[in-house]
């Protein structure tokens, strides 16, 4: 399938993902499903969003709390960033800006002609 490599590229976003969404403030899981997926490049699935904000959890990256709801409905699932997971954010967009910095790099190298 010709998607498989955007799949695969994507999956080892999505943590990075969920993080930065929820770095603003708490967030319920389906708003940060909903954030992400304001972009095409970033649209993920719920069956992918979740899992990774249970891993996040597990991890220590994220901690949790519930809050009524004005609509008087069940109570929502808020997620924040956890003393860890504003660590591992940190480091990762470091890694990010590493690894954006080299890719560019080599784009440019490919358009002028060098390999």
């Amino acid at each position: 399938m010709a998607e498989t490599w955007i799949s695969q590229m994507r999956k080892g976003f999505v943590e990075f993902c969920v993080l930065t969404v929820v770095r603003g403030g708490a967030d319920y899981g389906y708003l940060i499903y909903k954030k992400l997926n304001e972009t095409n490049a970033l649209a993920f699935t719920e069956s992918t969003v979740y899992p990774a904000i249970n891993r996040l959890m597990r991890e220590g990256l994220l901690s949790s709390f519930k809050s009524e709801t004005r609509s008087g409905g069940p109570p929502r699932r808020y997620y924040a960033l956890a003393e860890e997971g504003k660590l591992r954010l940190t480091e990762m967009e470091i890694y990010w800006g590493t690894l954006k910095h080299d890719m560019d790099a080599l784009l440019t190298a490919k358009d002028q002609g060098k390999s």
